[in-house]
């Protein structure tokens, strides 16, 4: 089994210099738990959840109200994990599995030969890929 079977295609993306605010409504709006950031296409970087805890906010995970007070202050650039763990379509499953399991993350993005941004594979899409293995090989 291969991420290219498994993973999202049609990745929301965020630039670096979107306000945090808009970052964390678009992860509320599509109840997802990561961003990657792009520039021209290019993986710089990747905005999670608990990220957002970064922003001296008084709380871990911060409501939607303590967002609002930032008021656009910070951007993605200023909060954003720069080294992502990446991997590519031809990774196999089972091996993103033990990459998100032993960083203890919950999505990888996945990087073209031609070193674009082209998907992303989550702990959702992975457990999924499982759960129809599991049913092909009792049927």
């Amino acid at each position: 089994m291969l991420v290219k079977h498994w993973m999202k295609r049609n990745v929301i993306t965020v630039e670096p210099e979107m306000s945090i605010k808009d970052a964390f409504l678009l992860l509320r709006k599509h109840r997802i738990r990561q961003l990657p950031v792009v520039k021209d296409g290019v993986l710089v970087g990747i905005v999670a959840e608990k990220d957002f805890g970064k922003t001296s906010l008084e709380h871990p995970e911060p409501s939607l109200e303590e967002v609002y007070r930032l008021k656009g202050k910070l951007s993605v650039g200023d909060i954003m994990t720069m080294e992502v763990i990446t991997v590519s379509e031809d990774t196999p499953v089972e091996e993103a599995a033990a990459l998100l399991l032993r960083h203890r993350i919950n999505g990888l993005p996945v990087i073209s030969k031609d070193g674009k941004l082209c998907g992303i594979i989550t702990t959702s899409d992975i457990l999924g890929a499982f759960v129809t293995l599991s049913r092909h090989e009792k049927g």
